[in-house]
């Protein structure tokens, strides 16, 4: 009876300590934490079935203080955990809602004997246990947290935390790469912050490693004013990646621990190489009607490069491909010293009589066959207008063509009698100078055109 009385009465004692105990403000011990909460858990899975040091609950403990960059406190029972002197940072809470990484205390009962029992939280129904069903490390997801003992409270890391945000390139961009690879860069924008000094970044595409590292300065950590240099700006150029989705990866890591990873960005983007451009028209040319429908155009022509094998351009005119649609084949070759492309330039005359007056868009799209798909395209607006009414070789407008119009010519070339207006367009019979004609566009030539025409040696001016 002695016996069971005196049980009792140490039964009790270690209750109430462990009641003190919970309320104990533990000293401070100088160290840090050297992971976040999810790599710790990784760690945790990585070591299931191993046996850890003795096999006791402790030893898995122990080597988890380890793992995260300390000391082990100096203990002798499981529950007296919570008595002991924690990292600096660290602290036990008493009868705490458990978080991600939490070390769990239990006190003693029949199935943890006298030294309680230790473990290691992942959620309410996900542990880490060791000697608790087996020597080895285990999961147990069978039993809530506080199913395993006496629930006392959790010993809580420092965690190292940090986040990325990526501001100036969205999930799914295309990018396209011009064949002057001076070009050919993203810039990679945002901010990154980290609970701890000198943590850094590094940049992956397509799990390669593309930008070595760039210095965050610590900037957050609760209760700790902002400070130092939270954002990033590095450019990372894409010529050499080939045509198709990519994966482009952000980490930062903690510098004093390996550079194990607390924060993660991660987008796709695509990559097309292509260039293309128009040089003899642009937005806001305006073009006049003529009644000499062979003044009616313009020539259309530039460059469009690919790597692709079978590239062309179609051209449409108001988005209509019943209006005007052409075909031009480009030949892979070479462009002003860009290898690898022959014949990369198209060129079309396009004849505007049938449009009528107004503004109109030209598109010219480069199109891939080989593999179905719009790789660019360019688009020019122009206006048409109503141009001067005359009928080429009747200089004198009486409505025939005569010796006295070839007279008219040769007067304004001796610079006799200088034609004007619609005197120079109808002048102009050779149409030397294209669609522009200037009093210099005048010359011998077309009094003798026009000289031929009356004599019946032509038929007409073209």
């Amino acid at each position: 009876m002695r016996r069971k009385l005196t049980l009792c009465l140490i039964f009790i004692l270690v209750v109430v300590a462990m009641t003190i105990i919970s309320f104990i403000k533990p000293n401070k011990v100088e160290a840090y934490t050297s992971c976040s909460a999810d790599e710790a858990i990784n760690w945790l899975n990585s070591i299931l079935g191993r046996k850890i040091g003795s096999g006791q609950c402790v030893a898995l403990v122990s080597e988890y203080y380890a793992h995260l960059g300390n000391s082990t406190p100096s203990y002798y029972n499981a529950y007296e955990l919570a008595r002991c002197p924690q990292p600096d940072g660290w602290q036990y809470i008493a009868g705490a809602q458990p978080q991600k990484g939490d070390i769990l205390v239990y006190g003693p009962n029949s199935e943890n004997g006298w030294s309680g029992h230790v473990a290691i939280y992942e959620s309410d129904y996900a542990t880490f246990h060791q000697n608790y069903g087996g020597q080895t490390v285990q999961r147990h997801t069978y039993k809530r947290y506080d199913q395993f003992g006496p629930y006392l409270g959790v010993v809580r890391p420092d965690f190292t935390t940090g986040s990325i945000a990526l501001d100036s390139v969205r999930d799914g961009t295309t990018f396209k790469a011009k064949y002057d690879s001076s070009k050919n860069y993203m810039n990679l924008d945002g901010w990154a912050m980290s609970s701890e000094d000198d943590a850094f970044l590094q940049i992956y595409v397509d799990d390669k490693l593309a930008i070595a590292s760039h210095l965050i300065t610590r900037y957050y950590r609760p209760g700790v004013s902002t400070n130092g240099n939270v954002g990033y700006r590095v450019n990372y150029n894409y010529n050499d990646l080939s045509d198709g989705e990519h994966t482009l990866k952000i980490w930062l890591h903690s510098k004093r621990n390996q550079g194990n990873v607390i924060a993660e960005k991660k987008i796709k983007f695509n990559v097309l190489h292509v260039d293309m451009s128009v040089d003899t028209i642009k937005n806001g040319d305006v073009f006049y009607k003529y009644a000499d429908t062979s003044k009616n155009t313009f020539e259309v022509n530039g460059y469009a490069v690919t790597k692709y094998k079978n590239s062309f351009v179609q051209f449409y005119l108001d988005d209509n491909p019943e209006c005007f649609v052409a075909m031009h084949r480009i030949t892979r070759g070479s462009y002003n010293g860009i290898t690898g492309f022959s014949n990369p330039g198209y060129y079309k005359t396009i004849n505007y009589s049938d449009l009528p007056l107004g503004e109109h868009t030209l598109k010219i799209a480069l199109y891939e066959s080989g593999v179905n798909q719009w790789l660019d395209a360019r688009e020019v607006k122009f206006t048409i207008k109503e141009g001067p009414k005359y009928k080429l070789g009747d200089v004198d407008n009486n409505g025939e063509i005569t010796v006295s119009d070839a007279i008219m010519v040769l007067q304004h070339v001796a610079k006799n009698k200088i034609l004007t207006g619609n005197q120079l367009l109808a002048a102009d019979v050779d149409k030397t100078s294209g669609n522009v004609t200037t009093s210099e566009s005048i010359t011998v030539s077309d009094a003798i055109k026009i000289l031929q025409y009356v004599a019946k040696n032509i038929n007409s001016f073209d």
